[in-house]
């Protein structure tokens, strides 16, 4: 046991021995000096489980401003560990699916504390997710990278950009339509009728009147197709 351990142990001790005397002030000064402790060996949940002893220790001690701090501080001490956690993650990260994710946690760890450097990690976050679209092959894997990176665009607050995704998502699903119905089979076109849904859903969101007449035409006529095979399928 290192020697900064058996302090925080001794600690510890004195805390819970004021605590269970009712010496609540004693007890809250002891708890706020292991919080610091705690903090200086990276003992990040150690940190915050003493600052919830020194909160209730005020709380006991009917002192209102010092259980305010406290609590202050611990949402402070939150968003600085999660920052911490999550950076050091993100440097070992290698898979890029993953990686655009962790960004995405970054920037909502780091909203509390620094906005622009939030929306940087949305960003490298959106444009990791626009890269690995762009080289999937798979219609449907392609939306949901889409999809999440619309998800993180969302946060960034950029019209034009949700609208640019929106489209593409809407294509995307039309180009998935057309290539099932040239299947020409019942699955390829029952897939092919949910997919012209999916992107009359896309459309209708973005108030494109020429797009909405063309793809509601195609799914009236294709419905007519899908019924010839199987009338319950619609």
């Amino acid at each position: 046991m290192s020697d900064s351990e058996k302090k925080m142990n001794i600690l510890i001790e004195e805390a819970n021995a004021n605590y269970k005397a009712n010496r609540y002030k004693d007890a809250a000064r002891t708890f706020e000096h292991l919080i610091t402790l705690a903090i200086q060996s990276e003992e990040l949940e150690e940190a915050i489980y003493f600052a919830y002893r020194a909160a209730d220790c005020w709380r006991k001690n009917k002192n209102t401003m010092n259980r305010a701090v406290i609590f202050r501080d611990i949402g402070s001490m939150a968003c600085n560990f999660s920052v911490q956690i999550i950076e050091a993650y993100l440097s070992k990260l290698k898979n890029l699916d993953e990686k655009a994710r962790a960004l995405e946690i970054s920037g909502d760890c780091m909203l509390a504390k620094d906005i622009k450097q939030a929306k940087t990690r949305y960003q490298e976050s959106v444009d990791i997710y626009n890269v690995l679209a762009e080289k999937e092959k798979d219609a449907n894997k392609k939306v949901q990278l889409l999809r999440d990176a619309l998800e993180v665009t969302v946060k960034l607050d950029n019209s034009k950009a949700k609208k640019e995704l929106k489209i593409r998502i809407a294509n995307v699903h039309v180009t998935l339509s057309e290539n099932e119905m040239k299947k020409k089979t019942p699955e390829g076109m029952q897939v092919a009728l949910r997919s012209y849904e999916d992107a009359l859903e896309m459309f209708k969101e973005l108030k494109m009147k020429e797009d909405i007449q063309a793809i509601s035409k195609k799914i009236v006529e294709l419905k007519k197709k899908v019924e010839e095979y199987d009338p319950f399928a619609t």
